[in-house]
């Protein structure tokens, strides 16, 4: 809901559309480990650490493959 329903991106929350597998794995997993890439990243780190790597994985590569059309 964040992101939108496609990915577009929404107000502070980032496009998520044409991003990569391995840069939402990136992403997602430096959120987990509590790291910092930008501003909003305190806002994900609840989120992803409820996450294996597998989910991880999973995510990206849907996202790679769904909304990189």
């Amino acid at each position: 809901a964040c992101h939108g329903a496609e990915g577009q991106g929404m107000a502070v929350f980032p496009k998520l559309a044409g991003r990569s597998s391995d840069y939402i794995v990136d992403r997602l997993t430096t959120y987990k480990n509590r790291g910092t890439v930008g501003a909003m990243s305190s806002t994900m780190w609840a989120q992803a650490a409820m996450l294996s790597e597998e989910e991880i994985d999973t995510i990206g590569r849907f996202i790679g493959e769904t909304l990189n059309d």
